[in-house]
């Protein structure tokens, strides 16, 4: 069976590097790149191919076009949407 190509995207790379080693761990996933930004993110996507691409959400050069996949009509990629928000108590002075 052939591997789903995996492009991580994030503009962390402790979250990157934390996401490469799990899904290497699964002999069905291949990880073919990683992507710090946008600009990145679409350059990785056209050389690297791949099958599903894991996008954080408010990393920097995302925009509407990339939310939806930057797929041209036809493409079969899936983009997995990642997002992490700190979470303000009521009350708290920072929120």
């Amino acid at each position: 069976m052939k591997p789903i190509r995996v492009l991580i995207t994030d503009d962390h790379m402790i979250v990157r590097e934390g996401l490469r080693l799990i899904l290497e761990t699964a002999p069905e996933i291949e990880v073919v790149g990683e992507a710090s930004d946008g600009a990145e993110c679409l350059r990785c996507v056209a050389e690297a191919a791949p099958d599903v691409v894991l996008m954080d959400l408010q990393m920097p050069g995302i925009n509407d076009k990339l939310h939806q996949g930057s797929a041209r009509e036809g493409d079969r990629r899936h983009v997995g949407a990642l997002s992490a928000q700190r979470q303000r108590r009521a009350g708290s002075r920072d929120g």
